[in-house]
């Protein structure tokens, strides 16, 4: 096996973020160790493999490094981040004392207390759309999911009621009443639009009225227009990935996105690929956001339908976002996509009634804990 130097290494690194294409990176480091350095001319030439470069890759994201760590210091490491993570099993996040509750919890859906109830059951084309959308985007996005923004809207309502495009988030107690919670009278509601990314919260950007293709394309102009000044800011030049979902209020986006995101975006009309149907599942708007921002908002009723109030503490809710918990996000969407593969195309964590009951051995082991 060929040996190759650590900067060697990092230039490869460099090379794959920048271009995302593995010939690329070895005809690049052709022409920077060997083209350019008529010594080695006679020498016989060894490039990286493409294993080697992705596990080089993958070494740096894990570790920060592209050399191997040892088995202590990697323990180490893992030890002294554990409390500044955040795991996607768990509702609750508690940002003074950085604990996570394990306990009682089994599924990667419980980013907050809530069920996501779709209006309508996939058919077998769905499901095949969703396996081919997911396969694709996974080879894809391979080293790319830190530069995927996701953009999208909600409708939140005074009486608790949160919606958005084929779903709508309820108690995951079929009992409490809120299971069963109808839309409130007119006039009780705001549009809620916002984008993220693993390092990033735009938003919230807020509407009277509900969102519709005209205000989608204000949102859009909002969003790219703040995007480019944190590009400037963070000096980062990568090209950004922009997905949204196959809500019908997105489908005039083609244009705008065509002229903004030429070399890739997902979503309705796009040539790259669209958003397959009745798949909030893999949207972290969706299985993350906007479920997280109900459960902050309504942790008291909203007295009198009040909309000035309601939009106060949406407002509030966005700034208790932490940027581990986008981080944390952004990553799932990569694992939900691997988990649709492996089931053929099925929703990630479909939802039972009784999950939440917590094993004898989870009871035991929270009543011996001193909190």
């Amino acid at each position: 096996m060929a040996h190759f130097s650590t900067s060697q290494k990092a230039q490869c690194v460099l090379w794959l973020a920048k271009f995302d294409n593995i010939q690329t990176v070895q005809k690049k480091f052709q022409q920077e160790y060997y083209e350019a350095n008529p010594d080695v001319k006679e020498i016989t030439i060894k490039f990286p493999s493409e294993e080697e470069i992705r596990r080089w890759y993958e070494r740096f994201e894990e570790t920060g490094s592209v050399n191997d760590v040892s088995k202590d210091k990697e323990r180490s490491r893992l030890l002294s981040s554990r409390t500044n993570s955040l795991d996607l099993h768990t509702t609750t996040y508690e940002k003074e004392k950085g604990l996570l509750n394990f306990f009682g919890f089994k599924k990667i859906h419980k980013c907050h207390p809530y069920k996501m109830r779709l209006n309508s059951e996939l058919d077998e084309l769905d499901i095949a759309m969703r396996k081919n959308f997911a396969k694709t985007e996974l080879d894809r996005i391979r080293h790319l999911h830190q530069r995927i923004w996701f953009g999208g809207e909600a409708t939140f309502y005074t009486n608790g009621r949160v919606d958005c495009h084929n779903l709508v988030y309820l108690s995951e107690e079929p009992s409490d009443p809120e299971s069963n919670s109808p839309r409130p009278p007119n006039n009780s509601s705001v549009s809620v639009l916002a984008a993220l990314n693993s390092e990033n919260l735009l938003g919230p950007y807020i509407y009277a009225e509900k969102a519709d293709k005209s205000t989608y394309q204000i949102f859009l102009r909002k969003f790219v227009f703040e995007l480019r000044q944190i590009q400037r800011l963070q000096m980062k030049l990568a090209q950004t990935i922009f997905m949204h979902d196959d809500s019908p209020i997105h489908e005039d986006a083609k244009e705008f996105l065509d002229e903004e995101f030429p070399d890739y975006w997902v979503g309705p009309g796009s040539k790259h690929a669209e958003w397959p149907r009745l798949s909030p599942d893999f949207n972290p708007l969706c299985f993350f956001l906007w479920g997280h921002i109900k459960h902050k908002v309504y942790e008291t009723p909203i007295i009198n339908d009040d909309v000035d109030e309601l939009v106060l503490r949406i407002h509030h809710a966005f700034t208790e976002i932490m940027p581990e918990m986008l981080g944390a996000a952004v990553k799932a969407y990569k694992e939900r996509i691997k988990m649709v593969v492996e089931t053929d195309g099925n929703l990630v964590d479909v939802h039972e009634d009784d999950e939440n009951k917590p094993a004898p051995v989870d009871v035991e082991a929270l009543q011996l804990m001193d909190w």
